[in-house]
């Protein structure tokens, strides 16, 4: 990844020093946290799966002004549909994550992605089953209702149909959607190998949908022991809206949350996110055994470490905090 990640953010600097950009520039981190560009080009891994990273911190920014100190954030955009946990006052983590078959080490923030969108494709299979994502159609084509060549019903279609989107002030009233379009496909290729009329179609269609996301949410929080309902939710993302009441409802969870910002939730959440880096050292000690010393003389290299880095990004030194934690197995594990 350096390589990549090292021309994109050479581009990126020299493109605002030639807008005359005289901020700061400072890049996300897939643990929930702020680096400078050099930063991250000499630790370009810690740019992976960075884009709904800042979504927790954002999260728990809506309800803390309520008093709570933890929530689940759901972001359903045309793609994919994401959530993730805020507890105590924190993003949950994980060490043990996989990108494309390959183990990642380095704490990311847990978050829980499933294939379903506003332009999730709706199918009916051999079995006679109906179908919901992971494929898309994307922007271009897009869903029917959008008039841009779409052919197969979506989401969103199923949205404007059942009226859940108005088709007339759809962006503020500078698109309009077609509704007749989406009820004919979603009748012809979901209702009639099924035996419905297109309205039940298309709630057929909104509930698999969101059957599948409330699934997604339950992945993250009762195999983790926690209760869902114990969590506000926090709505997100351009389509999170129109569906959040339904998984509420699928989860008994009492209290939704949407913020104002909710269409560009990530973006704005990486606006209060802190600097914050993670240094990793694997060590393989038995636990009864373990030498103390050599423990605190492991820590304070690393903390020495993110100290220079944090001083060196503009942080005041009285503003520094330190996490040490460990990751433990059953030997054999």
């Amino acid at each position: 990844m350096g390589p990549i990640i090292r021309e994109y953010i050479r581009v990126l600097t020299a493109t605002l020093e030639e807008a005359s950009f005289r901020g700061v520039l400072l890049l996300m981190q897939s643990n929930g946290g702020v680096a400078t560009p050099e930063e991250l080009s000499a630790r370009a891994a810690l740019s992976l799966l960075s884009g709904p990273a800042s979504g927790p911190t954002a999260g728990l920014l809506e309800v803390a002004a309520h008093g709570w100190d933890r929530c689940l954030t759901v972001d359903m955009g045309g793609t994919s549909f994401d959530a993730a946990i805020v507890d105590g006052g924190r993003p949950l983590v994980m060490t043990d994550g996989k990108i494309d078959r390959w183990r990642i080490a380095l704490p990311m923030v847990d978050i829980h992605t499933i294939g379903a969108g506003g332009g999730s494709i709706a199918a009916v299979d051999d079995g006679g089953m109906l179908r919901v994502g992971p494929q898309s159609a994307g922007a271009v084509p897009g869903p029917i209702s959008y008039r841009r060549g779409g052919q197969v019903p979506t989401t969103t279609d199923a949205d404007v149909v059942l009226g859940y989107i108005s088709p007339s002030s759809f962006l503020g009233g500078g698109m309009s959607l077609d509704v007749d379009a989406a009820r004919q496909a979603i009748g012809e290729q979901i209702g009639k190998p099924l035996g419905l009329d297109a309205i039940h179609a298309a709630a057929g269609i909104y509930d698999v949908v969101n059957v599948s996301m409330a699934a997604g949410v339950r992945e993250i929080t009762v195999r983790r022991g926690l209760d869902p309902r114990d969590f506000p939710i926090v709505v997100a993302g351009g389509a999170g809206p129109v569906h959040a009441a339904a998984i509420a409802r699928e989860l008994e969870i009492p209290l939704l949350v949407v913020p104002r910002e909710s269409s560009i939730f990530c973006a704005a959440g990486m606006l209060v996110c802190d600097f914050k880096h993670n240094y990793v050292q694997s060590q393989h000690w038995d636990l009864a055994h373990v030498d103390s010393a050599e423990v605190a003389a492991i820590w304070r290299s690393m903390a020495e470490r993110g100290t220079t880095t944090l001083l060196g990004e503009g942080v005041p030194e009285d503003k520094i905090e330190y996490a040490p934690s460990l990751d433990m197995r059953y030997k054999g594990q």
